[in-house]
């Protein structure tokens, strides 16, 4: 989808957050920061979010299990929100 979107300017200066979610997500995670920066999107500060392990944080139906990261998913969508401007 992001190479498909890179040459549209779809990303330039939006408020972006970015969530990983598999084992050991850093690699992709830090890989997606630097393709979202080359786009110009504007990765909001404390808006990003690698979950390790999802399996074990979400049940069969998708709802998320794990307290922490609830409360980590929260903060992140906060964040987001926060970068919002109602006219």
């Amino acid at each position: 989808m992001l190479d498909w979107l890179v040459s549209s300017g779809e990303f330039v200066d939006k408020p972006t957050v970015i969530i990983s979610a598999a084992t050991d997500g850093s690699y992709a995670h830090a890989s997606l920061t630097e393709t979202l920066f080359m786009m110009s999107a504007h990765v909001v500060e404390g808006a990003s979010l690698i979950v390790s392990f999802v399996r074990t944080k979400i049940d069969s139906e998708g709802h998320i299990t794990d307290c922490q990261t609830t409360v980590v998913l929260q903060t992140v969508v906060n964040a987001l929100a926060g970068t919002v401007i109602v006219a």
